[in-house]
């Protein structure tokens, strides 16, 4: 998994939603302007990352989630089996509102052929029913091919794709 992604999504998270919560105005920036993330790598040093910013973000924004962390749970595994996805794991966490974080098997990067965001708008849905979604798709062999992170609360989002797939997996980036 990438872990700095995680990492990162977690941050954008934990930003947002410590803002709604200290929320004194319309815009979650009016309550906290942002964070700086440092990272403590393997060997144990550190690096920090460049700030994480709120910008003009509407307090008090509710996702339209069931309230039953089964369902959606359920719904995310239903939803990456109608795209060759074996999930791997799928938890659900509760930073305010319910969110995925998935990591999931496909064998093959073809079977992805330009799914890649359909896949993700089906997990977010519309109008968003999670706070936000982390993704980690591998190949049967543990191999990453895709990660895709996104917390709707903050409007903050990544992507990454591994490069030379030989195949257009539909993401951003390729």
């Amino acid at each position: 998994m990438n872990a700095r992604i995680h990492a990162d999504w977690e941050a954008d998270l934990l930003l947002a939603d410590v803002a709604e919560e200290a929320a004194a105005g319309l815009n979650l920036g009016d309550s906290i302007e942002g964070i700086v993330e440092t990272y403590v790598l393997p060997d144990g040093s550190r690096t920090e990352a460049a700030p994480r910013l709120l910008g003009n973000i509407a307090a008090g924004q509710n996702f339209g989630s069931s309230g039953d962390s089964g369902v959606i749970k359920l719904t995310a595994v239903n939803t990456l089996a109608a795209f060759g996805l074996t999930a791997i794991s799928v938890e659900i966490l509760r930073p305010l509102d319910f969110t995925l974080d998935i990591v999931a098997s496909v064998p093959s990067a073809q079977m992805l052929k330009g799914n890649l965001q359909l896949i993700e708008a089906r997990l977010r849905g519309t109008p968003p029913t999670v706070e936000g979604f982390f993704l980690h798709i591998v190949l049967p062999d543990g191999q990453p091919i895709a990660t895709v992170a996104a917390a709707f609360r903050s409007g903050a989002g990544i992507e990454s794709i591994q490069p030379n797939l030989g195949v257009d997996i539909g993401g951003t980036h390729g």
